[in-house]
């Protein structure tokens, strides 16, 4: 499995990690200077000139919150590419588990333009705050739109579930024992639920496969 493909199988603050991006929950970057020194451009060779051109790039619009499908839509409603993946999350309301999507990078639109040209136009389009990078755009690296598109179908990016091994200490994260740590054990054989033992009680706990993470 290669970098990229175990960086977007994750988690965003992951995939950044791994590239050595900082990211955070609305707010921080996804990009970063082009290692070329040209900032908000891209150098090509044209086969037919032998001359170098510059070319459209990838740019992390940040957006208000909640403003990331407005954007894209005027964004492609102008003819620029755009890339918002979303995830299938779980969350435990009301005593029940319940699947939302969500943004993959929240506050962000990665958009493909030539920032010559486009910057302007983008800066002042309603539901954005500004490109990062603002003055001197920052690209962000090809290699992340190419490991994201791989993994998504649609607008969703496909999930891999996070393996455990026995006696792995793992932490349950929502529902009536939320905090707890304990060992897992093992995983119901076709059920989402998993066996694990309770460190505070030193008792065994069958639990829904989703409320644990590792610890």
């Amino acid at each position: 499995m290669s970098i990229l493909w175990q960086a977007t199988a994750m988690t965003p603050a992951t995939a950044c990690r791994v590239f050595r991006l900082p990211v955070q929950r609305c707010g921080g970057s996804l990009a970063r200077r082009p290692a070329t020194g040209y900032s908000g451009r891209t150098l090509s060779m044209s086969l037919r000139t032998g001359r170098y051109c510059r070319m459209p790039a990838w740019f992390a619009v940040y957006t208000k919150p909640g403003a990331e499908d407005l954007v894209s839509r005027q964004l492609n409603a102008a003819g620029i590419e755009t890339l918002a993946p979303k995830i299938m999350a779980t969350k435990y309301l009301r005593k029940k588990y319940i699947q939302v999507q969500e943004y993959f990078f929240p506050c962000y639109v990665l958009a493909n333009f030539d920032s010559r040209t486009h910057s302007h136009m983008i800066g002042y389009t309603r539901g954005v705050k500004y490109i990062v990078g603002k003055e001197r755009p920052l690209e962000v690296p090809p290699e992340i739109i190419e490991a994201l598109r791989t993994r998504m179908t649609g607008e969703l990016i496909r999930p891999e579930e996070e393996a455990m091994e026995k006696g792995e200490r793992v932490l349950i994260k929502d529902g009536p024992f939320k905090d707890l740590y304990g060992l897992f054990e093992r995983q119901i054989p076709g059920r989402e639920r998993v066996m694990i033992l309770i460190e505070a009680i030193h008792g065994r706990l069958e639990i829904d496969r989703r409320s644990v993470k590792k610890a």
